[in-house]
């Protein structure tokens, strides 16, 4: 299973401009004299590599914090269906600090706070969807500590291995798919052309079937 190679553990307010949350899940909040967030970050989107797939995500689960803060305000309305998701965060200068704004799907988190910084606590995954299924998460939900030699558990690789297989027999229907409608019938006699259909028809079903009650079943 493919690594991402990770720039660095630890970023900082300096890196901002490089930086992105939009879609990351919040999964926690705690402040006192700094504010904290527990949340997934996404690294990376990775494009599908065949046409009618989704695409796929290099994610780490990641401790926010703002330090020194002087402000914390929140307007945040939500009915818990989804969950929190970032949908950005914008910086601009206030006097004797600087003004952060998490903007949320529920709403804004204000924050002053001159810096801050977000620990990455784990190697990325490669995930197909934008957050990590809760069972391989951990616990460590404030974490300011870089484990930087975890491993899953064997259960936990055994169904990522698992779940990769049926990515993979995705991939295959999908190509199948693309097939069928490129599928062209002035090339062949009308015979062949209907035993390649039925031939293509018959393998999409047999996967859609493996495929049927999983996460890809209507990708």
């Amino acid at each position: 299973m493919k690594e991402y190679n990770l720039e660095k553990w630890t970023w900082t307010d300096a890196d901002f401009g490089e930086m992105g949350w939009h879609d990351c899940p919040i999964y926690a909040l705690k402040f006192d004299d700094k504010v904290v967030l527990d949340l997934d970050y996404i690294l990376k989107w990775n494009e599908p590599k065949v046409k009618g797939m989704s695409y796929t995500f290099w994610i780490s689960p990641a401790t926010l914090i703002f330090e020194d803060v002087s402000l914390f305000k929140m307007n945040l309305m939500t009915e818990f269906v989804n969950g929190m998701e970032i949908h950005g965060i914008t910086k601009s200068n206030v006097k004797n600090s600087t003004e952060w704004i998490i903007e949320t799907q529920e709403g804004d988190i204000t924050i002053h706070s001159k810096s801050f910084k977000q620990i990455i606590r784990r190697k990325p995954t490669l995930e197909f969807g934008q957050y990590i299924p809760e069972n391989e998460r951990g616990n460590e939900h404030f974490s300011e500590l870089s484990d930087k030699n975890y491993r899953h558990p064997k259960e936990i690789s055994d169904e990522r291995k698992a779940k990769f297989k049926l990515y993979e027999l995705a991939n295959e229907r999908a190509t199948l798919k693309i097939e069928l409608e490129k599928l062209n019938r002035d090339k062949y006699e009308t015979k062949e052309f209907l035993i390649i259909k039925r031939e293509i028809n018959s393998r999409i079903e047999q996967l859609n079937e493996k495929l049927n009650g999983t996460w890809f079943e209507r990708i």
